[in-house]
């Protein structure tokens, strides 16, 4: 007779998985414990213990009644006491089955409740402008400082948006703003610094700003005409200007010619002055927010002689028909205004009759006892610029 006997060999140990805490990984906060526990048969014990960079142990746990395949440990680590000083940290867990295999396996972790330092912060250039390559430079120091999560916080967007800042060396950081298309003229440019350790500690820095400046128009010349030019009363002429702008900015050109007309707004134009003096020619060109001036003096002069609008007479005067009076009416002008017209016939001066129109007038002259034959009469007129 026999019997046949069933029976099991293991010799495999418990399996230990550390999901949290993590090995090498950084805690500010309480945080639970997941540490799974499996065999492939049956579990009778498992322990853990926590302790210290000197050996010492700060906290434990020990389940000896398992029957089970598989178990995890969620223990609460309450890394915000005083129990659980910054520093490093050991984690040992063992584990042994129904059949007396052990096992046992450790992580290392580092408890960081202090935020990085951040200071000496520096900024150039000093005066900024809507065209200028910003630079911030930050120092930030931790034991455990994250590279990776240093952050330039700026508004120049239009709302305020974190920017990575590059590590320039051992614990100096930099971030740069390029002006030519982040930077406004007038544009208030507010900005902190964010520094996170490994552990997830936050520091801000200070709140910096700086306003972006704005070059006004540079290299403005009135190229024509020539400073001190002689211009005849009543011509239009040429004005042109030119100037730069450093920042870009679009630019608006008004002429100011001091003889009570409109100024004009354009950077090229041409003008009529109506009367002679000397004139400040100021040409003014703005960007929007700043302007800059600049002026020629011109000398309007008249040189040429009253014009002659019109002039009628009896050129073939009939002693039956017209009688035996002769009329001339005339008409004049001149920018200047007329100072005199006067009219000689047969050697003799004949009274006048004129209305003024400030650079109009308007004479007539009439003489009696004419007889027949052939006559000639002139008329001589003169401005008050003293031009005949």
């Amino acid at each position: 007779q026999s019997v046949e006997q069933v029976f099991r060999v293991d010799l495999v140990s418990p399996e230990i998985t550390f999901t949290t805490p993590s090995n090498a990984s950084y805690h500010r906060q309480a945080l639970t414990m997941n540490v799974g526990v499996i065999d492939s048969f049956s579990l009778s014990f498992s322990n853990y213990s926590i302790r210290n960079a000197a050996g010492g142990e700060i906290q434990n746990g020990t389940n000896n009644t398992l029957a089970t395949s598989s178990f995890t440990w969620t223990s609460l680590i309450n890394l915000s006491n005083s129990t659980f000083p910054e520093g490093n940290y050991t984690l040992l867990v063992f584990a042994n089955d129904s059949v007396n295999n052990g096992n046992s396996s450790s992580i290392t972790f580092v408890v960081d409740k202090s935020a990085s330092a951040i200071f000496n912060h520096n900024r150039t250039p000093e005066t900024i402008f809507n065209n200028d390559t910003v630079v911030i430079h930050i120092n930030v120091t931790d034991i455990y400082v994250n590279t990776s999560a240093v952050f330039l916080q700026a508004n120049y967007s239009g709302t305020a948006t974190n920017y990575s800042m590059t590590l320039e060396g051992g614990d100096l950081f930099n971030a740069t703003i390029r002006g030519t298309t982040n930077l406004t003229n007038n544009a208030n440019i507010s900005y902190v610094i964010h520094a996170f350790d490994l552990a997830g500690n936050k520091n801000t820095s200070d709140s910096f700003s700086f306003v972006v400046k704005n070059h006004a128009p540079s290299s403005l010349t009135i190229t024509f005409p020539s400073n001190g030019t002689v211009i005849e009363v009543g011509n239009n002429t040429r004005f042109n200007a030119t100037a730069q702008d450093q920042d870009g900015d679009s630019l608006t050109y008004i002429w100011n010619f001091s003889d009570r007309t409109s100024t004009v707004s354009q950077q090229n134009t041409t003008h009529q002055f109506n009367f002679t003096d000397t004139f400040i020619v100021v040409m003014n060109v703005s960007d929007g927010v700043n302007s800059t001036l600049t002026n020629i003096t011109v000398i309007i002069n008249d040189t040429q002689a009253p014009a002659t609008n019109s002039i009628n007479y009896n050129s073939e005067h009939h002693l039956q028909r017209n009688g035996g009076s002769q009329n001339v009416n005339t008409s004049f002008f001149d920018y200047s205004g007329m100072a005199n017209a006067s009219l000689v016939f047969s050697g003799t001066l004949q009274t006048r009759t004129c209305s003024d129109a400030n650079t109009t007038w308007n004479c007539s002259w009439s003489w009696n006892s004419l007889t027949v034959g052939s006559y000639n009469f002139t008329i001589n007129n003169t401005d008050n610029f003293t031009t005949r």
